[in-house]
């Protein structure tokens, strides 16, 4: 079976379940994240990136462990420094999850518009995703007679393999430590955050890998969050830093499609 035949039945094989059978999946899990940023320094320049993606949860096995097949597509674009940066196309896969944890395998279509190339590729990857409010541990931290509503940690990332000799093994993430101060009209939360981040793989490296700290502001509402933030970047294969504040808007949605026919 060809990449487009192949890629074309696990759409189908997600998309749908037998009406007839008694038996039926666990749900119908889907999701959609991403930002938009703005780089002040124009290094990176306009940037978004992100995926939208439809599964099928099938079965739980024992210890709560979900098995997960699923389609989508993903994206990273920007407009400046672009080459082996620039990349989207659709994927379909499989995963197990546990709680917070995720381990999976995809079989990924990409276009490197900048390198006029597209790649078929195989990849094995394992997510994390968790949150934890701080504050019974560490206590409010107070300004004056206000006292902060909660002190969030929060932590992502994802370690993957391809096997195609584009990108090699790979990491990116963030952690970041914030306080939520104040309800603003509107059930916005104002928080004060710090943190750091990073994306680093282990081929064609040189306008891709970056690391550094963050310190900024983020107005969250729900699933849209605003950002302005000052980063210090490391380009360790370009020996250079850049310093310099950035603008951010990101977004993630959920659904399961058992629940909205109902």
């Amino acid at each position: 079976m060809n990449a487009r035949a192949w890629t074309a039945a696990l759409i189908l094989l997600a998309a749908s379940a037998a009406p007839a059978r008694a038996w039926e999946p666990l749900g119908y899990p889907g999701s959609t994240w991403g930002n938009a940023s703005r780089d002040l320094t124009n290094f990176d320049g306009n940037t978004t990136m992100g995926y939208a993606q439809q599964g099928v949860d099938w079965f739980a096995l024992p210890e709560n462990v979900v098995f997960d097949t699923y389609v989508g597509y993903s994206w990273r674009l920007r407009s400046a420094n672009q080459q082996y940066f620039d990349a989207d196309g659709p994927y379909a896969g499989v995963s197990l999850s546990r709680g917070n944890l995720t381990l999976g395998g995809e079989y990924q279509i990409e276009n490197y518009s900048q390198l006029s190339q597209t790649t078929h590729d195989y990849v094995v990857y394992a997510s994390y995703f968790g949150t934890r409010d701080l504050s019974p541990w560490i206590g409010l931290p107070h300004w004056g007679e206000h006292r902060a509503l909660a002190t969030p940690l929060a932590l992502w990332t994802r370690a993957e393999k391809d096997f195609n000799g584009i990108e090699g093994l790979g990491s990116m993430g963030w952690i970041e430590q914030g306080v939520d101060w104040l309800k603003l009209p509107g059930g916005v939360t104002f928080e004060t955050f710090g943190g750091f981040d990073w994306m680093l793989r282990s081929l064609n490296t040189q306008y891709y890998n970056e690391y550094g700290p963050t310190a900024g502001v983020q107005f969250k509402r729900g699933p849209l969050d605003l950002y302005v933030e000052y980063a210090v970047r490391r380009y360790p294969f370009l020996h250079e830093y850049q310093n310099g504040p950035q603008i951010l808007l990101t977004w993630y949605f959920d659904w399961d499609l058992a629940k909205l026919r109902r």
